[in-house]
């Protein structure tokens, strides 16, 4: 009868060595522990497993050149027994083990453990490690190519200059993983946790990383051509200098381009809408709210653009949108404008009444009650006016605080504004140039006054409707009736 107790029937991480009476010969158990000594944090796992693996190795040696998948035969066959067995069955526990360098293509190690284990240099192309749990494990160099490890666990796992070309990693933990110049070109790294990996130098070309999670990771100078990055996401990743030449960022959110290049990507903020949700939108009675919808589009920050801060700064200050706010800017001041012709045709209109109150007061000497009643009427004005600059009344500083205010934020937009369009036309054209994005440090300072023009933006626009609102409910014509 097993005993529950025996850790070769538990799923659970092995933390000293064992079963070293079911070793075969004294001379093995004195191979394995030499073999394994002083690498790493040494052996921790069941000796009578790791016999099996390396006898079944050593039978390989002898059998000459093997193609992937023709090893291992034996064990794969005592893996595949275990797994049909009913519960409970022997669970694989390697952890610590010293396998440098060896060839275990096509291995069947699905949720082994193999923490600590080292396996650099080796050849593991093709093997199924499905939840497997390498955990701190040496890696590099090591050779796994169309390898098998979903839901694998590699958290900090030194997989430095590693091949896993085409392998299956949806939903693996690489969480402060080491993978520097690692191959990762074609691989499935789906729902993959990548927060706070070394991926410097990576290969990442085609690699399909939707849904990633690569907050915190360094990507310095790693390629990403032609990947497939929809809702990856990049929150506080290191990206100066990575190649995303003709990848797919849609909806990728937290992205900072620092020195990189972005040829032919794809860097939509917001993922494609299926057609039947865009017809039942933009068709039936929402059609009527097409002219709102627009406003609102165009006055959102963001809406339909790309949320990283370099591509918002681009779309929005050059380009198209150059003209929309130019237009704007016209509407904005077309309000002030009629305010100072109006200003301009009153002042005139006052000096002339002056003109013509003196020449009556001169005509009417020597009719007392007349020249009374004008001077009555000119003391009365004066009592209820005052003169000012024309200045003070265009920017409404003779009517209410807040009006004054509005002026200035709108004056301070347009500025704000003014700037912002020249500093990033010109890295712009620096971009153009050199087909390499500006570094982010001489873009984010611009990106933060581009936040801050935003809320002056609505405040501009509240200036235009107040202003054009007064000047129409106030301003009163004559019409012919």
């Amino acid at each position: 009868m097993i005993e529950p107790e025996n850790p070769s029937f538990k799923d659970e991480r092995s933390t000293e060595p064992y079963n070293e009476d079911k070793v075969s010969s004294p001379e093995m158990l004195e191979r394995l522990k030499k073999e394994g000594s002083g690498i790493g944090p040494g052996f921790k796992g069941d000796w009578s497993q790791l016999e099996r693996l390396v006898r079944n190795l050593d039978a390989d040696k002898r059998a000459g050149d093997l193609k992937p998948g023709e090893g291992l035969k034996e064990w794969n066959e005592w893996v595949k027994s275990q797994t049909k067995q009913a519960v409970p069955r022997e669970r694989i526990h390697l952890e610590g083990a010293f396998l440098v360098h060896v060839r275990l293509e096509g291995a069947k190690l699905d949720k082994a453990h193999l923490e600590g284990a080292s396996l650099g240099l080796s050849h593991l192309e093709g093997a199924h490690l499905s939840g497997a749990h390498l955990n701190g494990a040496n890696l590099q160099q090591a050779r796994l190519e169309g390898a098998f490890l979903p839901g694998a666990r590699l958290k900090g796992a030194d997989l430095t200059q590693a091949h896993l070309d085409g392998a299956f990693l949806v939903g693996a933990d690489f969480e402060g993983a080491h993978l520097r110049s690692a191959h990762l070109e074609e691989v499935d790294l789906n729902s993959a946790h990548l927060e706070g990996a070394d991926l410097e130098g990576s290969h990442l070309e085609r690699a399909k990383l939707e849904n990633a999670h690569l907050e915190g990771a360094i990507l310095r100078e790693a390629h990403f051509y032609r990947a497939y990055l929809f809702e990856t996401h990049f929150e506080g990743a290191f990206l100066y200098g990575a190649i995303f030449d003709g990848a797919d960022l849609t909806a990728a959110t937290g992205i900072r381009f620092s020195k990189n290049r972005i040829h032919r990507t794809q860097i939509d903020g917001e993922a494609k809408v299926p057609w039947s949700v865009r017809r039942r939108k933009y068709a039936g009675p929402w059609f009527f709210l097409l002219p709102l919808l627009f406003l609102i589009a165009l006055f959102t920050p963001n809406y339909g653009n790309p949320k990283d801060p370099w591509s918002v700064l681009r779309r929005k200050y050059t380009g198209p949108w150059f003209f929309v706010h130019l237009l704007l800017l016209i509407v904005f001041f077309t309000p002030y404008a009629a305010k100072f012709l109006y200003l301009s045709g009153l002042s005139r209109a006052q000096a002339h009444i002056e003109q013509q109150a003196d020449v009556l007061e001169q005509d009417l000497q020597g009719h007392e009650r007349a020249e009374e009643a004008i001077r009555e009427m000119q003391r009365r004005y004066k009592e209820t006016h005052r003169e000012t600059r024309a200045v003070w009344v265009l920017v409404g500083w003779t009517e209410t605080w807040w009006a004054f205010v509005m002026v200035i934020v709108l004056v301070a937009y347009n500025a704000f504004r003014a700037v912002l369009t020249l500093r990033v036309s010109a890295l712009r054209d620096a971009e153009e140039r050199s087909q390499v994005t500006p570094a982010l440090d001489a873009y984010w300072p611009l990106f933060r006054c581009h936040q801050f023009a935003t809320i002056l933006m609505w405040g501009a626009v509240l200036s235009v409707l107040f202003h054009t609102g007064y000047w129409a409910w106030t301003t009163k014509v004559w019409v012919a009736v």
